[in-house]
């Protein structure tokens, strides 16, 4: 009949007062009109992307949708635009007029990479629509089968039904989260249908905000409906292609079946609870993959009473079927049940040990230039001196509270020592806000990791262990991470070993303290137990000045040093000789010299 140059042609309207069709195309976003001869012209040009949806509205008005950014416009016969509404959603899908309200089928992107993908590339959008490009990126999905499919679409997708009242109310009557809506359409009695592309479901709502699946096909996706006078009758799909005729009628075993439910871990039930009215009929079946196949436990025995515990068998996914009489006046309401994680094992990630000299070096001498602090501070740094800051980093897989338990033992010692006999070591209380409880579950996180004491994961668990009682010599650690606080039995454990940690309480020793000539003097640092890491002198007790190791490095418990002054005044001085060990001792030495016997 025509040839109108565009790639795609997504939807056709006949208006019987222009006595041609109304044809929406794109790329270019361009709304056609055709005559019965085949002549053509530009009805409406809207710079976007594409006209997906038309509709007839009031007052021999037209609605169409576009899409990227989700326009609806109402026409006038000559092509003006009369209105226009701009929704959040990224496109108009489907459109549906009927008894004087308009009925909008909406989809919006949520995945990040995917916006960043159309957005990127808008300039090629005017190739592709949306719909066809993500099918056609994504085409070796499609073949690998329908979970494939199902992943990608419930990651990029939310579907929104809305209704634009005869005022011009526009108000959402659903969101579908992880659908693709492809088609709407209204029966007399006010039941709104929506084609999801995605799972092959047919869904169905009415105001305010009620939805369900009343379709549940096997082909993949559901993309058209076929409404007359009022009902509908013809429901068609894709993947694979097929056409069902429709009627309502009571069906003759009425059941409902819940979406696959996930605990996170395995898990032991507790009772299945319900409210409604009528006589209804309970069954469950359990298993630990995400998709019911046979490793799945079996249809459990029906059960009568609310409140009756679950039989099915311990696992971390668990399915529930309701069933009642055909032709009965049956309503539920809400289906609940119980259950309880088992407990997982905590884990150590990380343990890290340090000390006063590793964040604040002692030997970088005398840092404290005000006497009355730096005597404060010195005390502090001598009192630090004996202990080791133990940093744990911990986690719970299933959020309970940990304790911890350190050991020691001392080089060639069989037998751990505990460190903290008396009380174990806690996290840190941390209470986290609703509304953070709210996101995280929003979020598909468990609430119960949130809205409590949490675990301080981020920074980690500190501990200062004393070691100034202990012997001198090398140690190992070893950190316990246990759940017991919050399991009352079936408590777990980890631990972790770290080291080997040096424990040096002793003063490095200066000796040989002698002058070899004019202004030089040698000397030697011992340490019992760690290298010497440093040894510096002043005279008089002015500015402490660092010496260089004989041999170029400090690296061993003896370390052999030479001090060379360039010039000392006439009469008697002091010269103090300073050496520091790894583990932060100061060993000291004094010396008197002359002034006169060195000139």
């Amino acid at each position: 009949l025509a040839d109108l140059e565009s790639p795609y042609i997504w939807d056709m309207l006949y208006h019987p007062e222009l006595k041609s069709l109304i044809v929406g195309t794109g790329p270019g976003g361009k709304l056609m009109v055709v005559t019965p001869k085949g002549k053509t012209r530009v009805f409406f040009d809207s710079n976007e992307s594409h006209i997906l949806s038309l509709a007839p509205g009031p007052d021999k008005t037209v609605f169409a949708g576009t899409s990227m950014r989700g326009v609806i416009f109402q026409f006038e016969l000559d092509g003006s635009v009369r209105r226009t509404w701009d929704l959040e959603d990224n496109e108009v899908r489907a459109l549906a007029f009927s008894k004087g309200s308009l009925y909008v089928g909406a989809n919006k992107i949520k995945a990040y990479e995917a916006d960043i993908y159309f957005m990127a590339e808008r300039g090629m959008l005017q190739d592709r629509s949306q719909f066809a490009r993500l099918l056609a990126a994504r085409i070796g999905q499609l073949q690998q089968g329908r979970e494939a499919v199902e992943k990608s679409f419930q990651e990029l997708f939310d579907a929104t039904i809305y209704r634009l009242t005869s005022d011009y109310d526009l108000h959402r009557i659903i969101r579908i989260p992880g659908r693709y809506v492809c088609d709407v359409g209204v029966d007399d009695s006010g039941v709104i249908y929506a084609a999801a592309a995605d799972e092959g479901e047919l869904w169905a709502a009415t105001e305010p905000n009620l939805g369900w699946v009343m379709m549940d096909l096997k082909e993949a996706q559901v993309l058209s409906l076929g409404m007359e006078k009022g009902k509908l009758r013809l429901v068609g799909t894709a993947n694979a292609a097929a056409a069902y005729e429709t009627r309502r009628v009571h069906a003759t075993a009425p059941q409902f079946t819940s979406d696959v439910k996930d605990t996170q871990f395995r898990s032991r039930w507790g009772g299945i609870e319900w409210k409604g009215s009528g006589p209804i009929e309970v069954m469950t079946r359990t298993g630990n993959q995400s998709i019911p196949d046979d490793t799945w436990s079996e249809w459990s025995k029906p059960l009568s009473k609310s409140g009756t515990r679950i039989k099915s068998a311990s696992a971390r996914f668990i399915q529930f079927r309701l069933r009642w009489k055909a032709k009965s006046d049956t309503r539920i309401d809400w289906v609940r049940l119980a259950y309880v994680n088992e407990n997982q094992r905590p884990r150590i990630d990380r343990v890290v040990t340090a000390r006063i000299h590793d964040v604040m070096p002692s030997t970088k001498g005398d840092v404290f230039s005000n006497r009355q602090e730096g005597d404060h501070y010195r005390r502090m740094a001598t009192d630090a001196q004996k202990k080791v800051r133990v940093q744990f980093y911990a986690a719970d897989p299933d959020g309970d509270q940990l304790s911890y338990w350190l050991y020691y033992r001392c080089e060639g010692d069989k037998e751990w020592v505990i460190i903290n006999p008396k009380k174990p070591i806690t996290d840190p209380t941390q209470y986290y806000s609703l509304d953070q409880a709210i996101s995280a579950k929003t979020q598909g996180s468990s609430v119960s990791r949130y809205y409590r004491p949490g675990h301080s994961y981020q920074r980690g668990v500190p501990y200062d262990w004393k070691t100034g009682d202990l012997a001198d010599g090398w140690y190992m650690l070893k950190v316990v991470a246990s759940d017991e606080r919050d399991n009352a039995e079936n408590a777990k454990s980890v631990w972790k070993q770290v080291g080997p940690i040096l424990i040096d309480n002793r003063k490095p020793e200066v000796s040989q303290l002698k002058e070899t000539e004019k202004l030089t003097w040698e000397g030697e640092a011992t340490d019992s137990m760690g290298h010497i890491s440093r040894v510096e002198y002043n005279v008089d007790g002015e500015k402490w000045e660092i010496l260089k190791a004989k041999d170029g490095i400090y690296d061993n418990q003896k370390e052999q040093f030479e001090i060379k002054l360039k010039s000392l005044l006439p009469g008697e001085h002091v010269l103090t000789v300073r050496a520091f060990d790894e583990c932060g001792n100061i060993g000291m030495r004094q010396l008197g010299v002359s002034g006169k016997a060195s000139q």
